[in-house]
């Protein structure tokens, strides 16, 4: 079971995000960078922030954050203001992916959203997009399994 940490400010929009995972995976849900950053432990296995975050840092200052704690760590970056600016600061600064609100999280597309990085097996290059959820065994380890913790 993946572990994801959804940092979103907006309540309703959280719980929902919450509520779609929690099936499938421990979810930790955080409205900050400030909850974000003391729910790091353990490290989560993903994280979903949103780039407009209440107080002096925004999800995009969190991003820069994780990846000096923990280069490995895929993080997708989400948000309603959506601009080719912010995408690509987001991508540069090593964001897994960059998604715009509202999200589709039918059943067959939130997969795609969680990638579990097998610490041992794979190496998360942020500087590498194209490494995303490759498979790493033979037999396609990287597919989606429903209900599985690794999906592609």
């Amino acid at each position: 079971m993946a572990r994801l940490l959804i940092v979103e400010d907006e309540p309703n929009a959280r719980e929902a995000l919450g509520e779609v995972f929690s099936g499938e995976h421990e979810v930790v849900l955080a409205s900050d960078v400030a909850e974000a950053l003391a729910a790091l432990d353990p490290l989560p296995d993903l994280v979903l922030t949103d780039v407009v975050l209440p107080g002096d840092q925004d999800g995009l200052d969190l991003l820069r954050t994780l990846g000096e704690r923990d280069p490995r760590l895929p993080v997708v970056v989400i948000t309603a203001y959506a601009s080719v600016e912010k995408a690509v600061r987001a991508m540069r600064d090593g964001a897994y992916d960059f998604l715009e609100k509202p999200l589709d999280l039918k059943p067959g597309r939130k997969g795609r959203l969680v990638c579990r990085q097998n610490r041992q097996g794979i190496s998360f290059d942020r500087g590498k997009q194209s490494k995303r959820c490759q498979d790493h065994q033979a037999g396609g380890a990287g597919r989606l399994r429903h209900g599985g913790a690794m999906v592609r």
